[in-house]
């Protein structure tokens, strides 16, 4: 009996000790975003030409919100899906049909979007990742 009091007191003891070492490591993975918030600049290649634009990607109030300039344009998207380091942004009014698809590596952005029917490729960096 003593024995397995002795056990038992050894694993409580211990175990409050384990959980203060994992605690920091996991609050800080569920509040750092797979997707980082900033401005990235972006290349975007469509019809034989590369557009300069930019992505700017915020979280207020805890979720995503995104702001697409292509040339000195707006492209009107609202964030639509996002899975992980995925996420796709859709047009925001009816008018306008493009929907971009993006992947996030660390400070890179890269994806393929479709226009009116026609597609191009979108590759960019985080911009003030670049300094």
């Amino acid at each position: 009996m003593l024995r397995a009091a002795c056990v038992l007191a050894t694993f409580l003891c211990a175990t409050p000790a384990l959980h203060a070492q994992a605690s920091p490591a996991a609050t800080h993975a569920a509040q750092s975003p797979v997707i980082k918030a900033g401005t990235y600049e972006l290349a975007i290649t469509f019809g034989g030409g590369v557009i300069p634009g930019s992505l700017t990607i915020a979280y207020p109030r805890d979720s995503l919100t995104a702001a697409v300039i292509v040339g000195e344009h707006e492209s009107p998207v609202k964030p639509g899906a996002q899975k992980g380091n995925t996420l796709v942004l859709e047009g925001s009014s009816p008018a306008v049909k493009i929907r971009y698809e993006l992947a996030f590596r660390g400070d890179s952005v890269t994806g393929t979007f479709m226009y009116e029917g026609q597609s191009g490729v979108v590759a960019g960096r985080r911009a003030s990742a670049r300094k």
